[in-house]
């Protein structure tokens, strides 16, 4: 569960505009299909220069997306700590996380993960499948609710100070299964342990994954814990507007919907950014890829104008290099 992207208002401002999956994961090590033209998007990116670059290790917990965001947004952004969940349902003091029905495709030593997306979980079936989980985690003192299919709100004591492998970055490829999820004491990692084997019983044979299976369905056999944490106050709100824009991602790889994305990308926020580069506004733009995230700004004066100019940075050499 995520933050819903929004349209950007009209009226000049500072914009922050990041860019999610810009290469998608799936095709990180093959080759990779270039963004359709982009004459709008092309030219705003001679009036912005480089900045920062985030690299993360094949290892780390989160894609470079949601680092980056974090980030943005002012959030706690350590690997695997950042506390989505107590943010975007705006809980201050109480440890909370995501938890998404899933399916665990097992090997000796791994855990690889369905893309969430193709389980399609229904409204009625997920709550089905919450009802027995919910009154398993209230014996330990843990409130469960419905938010969504793929997704539901948590809030209890386990859920303070644990690492978690965001879905996202799960689905990018196996998992050990020590990196489920690390949590800071013995007590915790002996009841997330515990949790995690008693979900997995309630989930075999539940009608609902009968009924799934049944129809050839994709059946859920597991949850997925992420955005685990506790914020002690919401962050202060941004300097600049922080768009996070999650068209590419939802395209995945096929290069008809990922053409179509990036088309409605620059239809939906060039205006905006160039309204605000005219006004003397700050631009940020930061494309995301499966291992890194790059950012663009304007601004930096007539000698980095002049040897931008000289040095253009055009969308595919920068979306190679994600």
């Amino acid at each position: 569960m995520r933050l819903q992207f929004t349209p950007m208002p009209s009226a000049p401002t500072s914009f922050h505009l990041l860019i999610a999956n810009a290469v998608p994961p799936l095709t990180a090590t093959a080759a990779r299909t270039a963004p359709p033209a982009l004459p709008r998007l092309e030219a705003l990116l001679t009036h912005l220069r480089p900045a920062e670059t985030l690299n993360l290790d094949p290892d780390a917990p989160d894609t470079p997306f949601e680092r980056a965001l974090a980030h943005a947004l002012g959030l706690p952004h350590q690997p695997g700590q950042v506390p989505w969940a107590a943010y975007e349902n705006q809980i201050v003091g109480v440890p909370c996380a995501w938890i998404h029905p899933c399916q665990w495709q097992l090997g000796l030593d791994s855990v690889a993960l369905l893309d969430p997306a193709q389980l399609q979980l229904t409204e009625s079936e997920s709550h089905a499948l919450l009802a027995p989980i919910q009154a398993l985690m209230a014996e330990d003192g843990m409130q469960l609710r419905y938010v969504a299919p793929d997704a539901w709100l948590v809030q209890g004591e386990l859920f303070r100070g644990l690492t978690t492998w965001s879905i996202r970055r799960a689905a990018q490829g196996a998992l050990s299964r020590d990196a489920l999820a690390t949590a800071p004491t013995e007590a915790q990692r002996n009841l997330l342990r515990r949790h995690q084997s008693e979900w997995q019983m309630l989930l075999h044979n539940h009608p609902v994954n009968d009924a799934r299976e049944a129809a050839g369905n994709w059946f859920v056999n597991a949850l997925w814990t992420d955005g685990a944490g506790v914020l002690d106050q919401m962050p202060a709100a941004p300097a600049e507007k922080v768009v996070p824009e999650r068209r590419l991602a939802q395209a995945g790889d096929d290069e008809t919907l990922r053409a179509a994305a990036w088309q409605a990308i620059e239809r939906d926020h060039t205006e905006a950014l160039e309204a605000a580069l005219q006004a003397g506004s700050t631009v940020r733009l930061t494309f995301c890829g499966p291992h890194s995230a790059r950012s663009y700004v304007s601004g930096g004066g007539l000698g980095a104008r002049l040897s931008h100019l000289l040095h253009p940075v055009h969308l595919p050499d920068l979306c190679a290099q994600l």
